[in-house]
């Protein structure tokens, strides 16, 4: 077979290309659109510019042109290795109007099989995003289970729906940027294989049904959560662009784009270590993270890239405001008041110097038997003082309210001796005394953290008024498994919904403890316990959906499940909506009318990714591969 320089295949002109894989099992949910229109095949990569950044024979920092043939048709994939740190390159699409637009990717000629990752971008959008295939399979070196069934091919991997009237599409290798670049070799990167840009036109009908879907708010009831740390900078460069810029941020917010999120949960601090330009605490800076030897390197990575971004002057927690924004979510400033934002055990204690558990021992928790915990407590004005000039802070921002996330290292408060005076003082009794689940006692000490509350909502109410908002900022806050849990860990829920406190709870888990790897919410029981506690009150209940791992089957029925008990919101905690399997049935999970349908029919197999059998990569057969 001979290769043409432009390899412009139309499915229209004879038998479809790629067949519909397993389509006609799919009852109503799919994740993938179903679309009139023949696919068209763009395999001519080769075309990408800047040609220089292109090489045939293999060279850094340079895209492995590739020729390949399929059972009809031939082209030019490209190939980035682990250490190629492949520049941006551009496809021109010559294209106009509105098209489903998949990557034909390629899980490698040989083992081991991995993840492949890429970041791609049309011309006007406004960051990257992240497309992702899974390794075949999970056995050692991911070697795929049916390779002797149906060989080796190349998968469709659907990416978004877009108007390509006069776009290029660029791709971009993602490397976790370990070392400054520049450096020979340092840097690890995803390796890639991009076979094919596979554009499906969408008719007219379809065009007008898409903005209708657009448009609908219904769906729209899920609920995000990033932590502002380990993916743009724990992971730099791995799952997101990692350049300390505006578009590193940008690229974390993209994918929510016409999704079914309605907010994000963005942190804005851990104890006073903040993820904004702050006058009142610390940043993950150089400047005031003074440790020399990182007991992670994801550790270091994470202080390089905060140190860029204040020499550079641009503020992450603004940039993500506005990104948020941008893309149709409402933004959620985020606090986590327990230990772990204001104390860290070794070998991470470098953290600590400085900070204000260090400089404040006499505000510091204590254990019934008079032992110092390492955790401040809100028993202090002190640190309710510090606490609320935080969150003054990011209220100043263009933010939608704020989070506290209660769910993170209790504990909040314990035995200080405000505490302990004071409930002798009205009781008579010494609560060291009595057993730490005493109901009188318990109620008392959480008086503390419905202070807080009373102030944020305060300082909330006011920050509106200075922004000329005629919209409240919202208060949520990240819960425990239970009323009873919660209250032993010092939160009165039943306060904060009778005095109006909280405008939304989160449950993390139903399960004790904070267990985070434990299936949530099995025990319908456990769903009507919280409805009955927030009923007759204005505040929105949303629970958060865990195990973070779950796959798409298992998203689909848990949505279901909690649906049909009359649940309104999930929320996920560290979504993933980036790099995961799941991540197209995520951006449509808000769709409980589809999830039910395909529920009804009995759950049938989500469909596989549709693909093309690759026969020839260069010289070599693919019928044989090495063993």
């Amino acid at each position: 077979m001979t290769f043409g320089r432009r390899v412009f295949i139309q499915a229209a002109a004879g038998a479809p290309l790629v067949p519909k894989a397993r389509e006609d099992k799919m009852t109503r949910f799919s994740a993938t659109p179903t679309r009139r229109n023949a696919p068209i095949y763009l395999a001519d990569l080769e075309r990408v510019e800047p040609a220089a950044r292109l090489s045939r024979d293999g060279k850094r920092h340079c895209w492995r042109t590739l020729r390949y043939e399929t059972d009809r048709f031939a082209g030019t994939m490209l190939f980035a290795g682990e250490e190629t740190d492949a520049g941006e390159v551009a496809y021109p699409l010559g294209r106009a109007g509105w098209h489903d637009v998949y990557l034909g990717m390629f899980n490698t000629a040989w083992r081991p099989y991995q993840d492949q990752h890429v970041w791609v971008k049309l011309s006007a959008d406004p960051a990257y995003s992240f497309v992702y295939i899974p390794r075949p399979s999970t056995l050692p070196w991911g070697v795929p289970l049916d390779d002797t069934e149906k060989g080796p091919r190349i998968r469709d991997v659907y990416w978004k729906t877009a108007d390509l009237t006069d776009q290029t599409l660029a791709f971009r290798q993602p490397c976790r940027q370990v070392v400054p670049r520049g450096q020979q070799f340092g840097n690890t990167c995803r390796e890639v294989w991009i076979a094919y840009i596979k554009l499906v036109p969408l008719a007219e009908e379809e065009v007008a049904a898409r903005e209708r879907e657009r448009g609908q708010r219904g769906t729209r009831r899920l609920f995000a959560y990033n932590d502002a740390w380990s993916t743009p900078h724990f992971d730099r460069g791995q799952t997101m662009p990692g350049d300390s810029t505006e578009a590193t941020i940008r690229a974390q917010l993209e994918p929510y784009r016409d999704s079914d999120f309605a907010r994000i949960y963005w942190e804005g601090a851990h104890g006073d270590v903040c993820h904004y330009f702050t006058g009142l605490g610390r940043t993950w800076s150089r400047r005031d993270v003074k440790i020399e030897d990182f007991p992670r390197m994801g550790d270091r990575l994470v202080v390089e890239s905060w140190t860029e971004y204040l020499e550079r002057g641009i503020d992450p927690f603004r940039v993500a405001v506005d990104a948020a924004h941008s893309v149709g979510l409402e933004f959620h400033a985020c606090y986590r008041p327990g230990w772990g934002g204001f104390y860290w055990p070794p070998p991470f204690d470098g953290y600590n110097r400085g900070g204000f558990y260090e400089k404040h021992p006499e505000l510091r928790c204590r254990a019934r038997d008079g032992r110092e915990l390492p955790a401040v407590s809100y028993a202090f004005p002190e640190t309710r003082r510090m606490v609320l000039g935080l969150l003054r802070e990011m209220a100043a921002y263009d933010v939608d309210g704020v989070a506290l996330h209660y769910n993170r290292q209790p504990p909040f408060v314990g035995y200080e001796a405000p505490l302990v005076d004071g409930y002798r003082k009205v009781s008579g009794k010494d609560p060291r005394a009595l057993d730490e689940r005493d109901p009188a006692w318990l109620a008392y000490r959480a008086g503390a953290l419905t202070d807080l509350m009373r102030d944020l909502r305060r300082e909330l109410d006011a920050a509106a008024k200075r922004r000329g908002r005629t919209r409240r900022l919202e208060i949520s806050a990240w819960v425990f498994a239970t009323e009873q849990e919660n209250l032993l860990y010092g939160l009165d829920l039943r306060a904060w919904l009778r005095e109006g406190l909280v405008d939304t709870l989160i449950p993390y888990t139903s399960a004790p403890k904070l267990f985070s790897w434990a299936v949530a919410w099995e025990n319908p029981r456990d769903v009507a316990a919280w409805q009955a506690l927030l009923g007759g009150t204005s505040c929105r209940l949303a629970l958060n959906v865990m195990p973070r791992n779950l796959d798409e089957a298992q998203y689909l029925r848990k949505a279901h499940a909690l649906y049909t008990a009359g649940i309104q919101n999930l929320a996920f905690w560290d979504t993933p909506i980036l790099g995961s399997p799941a991540s197209p049935v995520l951006r449509r999970l808000g769709h409980a009318g589809e999830i039910a349908e395909w529920v009804n029919a009995g759950g049938p197999a989500l469909p596989d990714l549709a693909s093309t059998a690759l026969r020839r990569i260069e010289s070599w057969d693919m019928s044989y591969l090495p063993e």
